[in-house]
């Protein structure tokens, strides 16, 4: 599951809803807040804040660890 924001100040607590979702044993990612996200458009990952990259790596690597397991 990816947790994600358009808006700087989301009306909810983001890690409260992550931490619920790994109570039921899925694996949550946090896509933190990016106004170049948030601007919609082309995607340019050099415009992307690194608190943004990180954790897009981070679920990109693990998706690919999945994709390998299931072969």
């Amino acid at each position: 599951v990816v947790l994600s924001s358009t808006v700087a100040r989301p009306g909810i607590d983001v890690e409260a809803a992550a931490d619920r979702l790994r109570s039921t044993g899925a694996s949550v990612h946090v896509l933190p807040y990016d106004r170049h996200l948030a601007a919609g458009g082309a995607l340019r990952t050099e415009l992307l804040a690194r608190p943004t990259r990180l954790a897009a790596t981070r679920l990109a690597a693990e998706v690919f660890e999945l994709s390998q397991k299931r072969r």
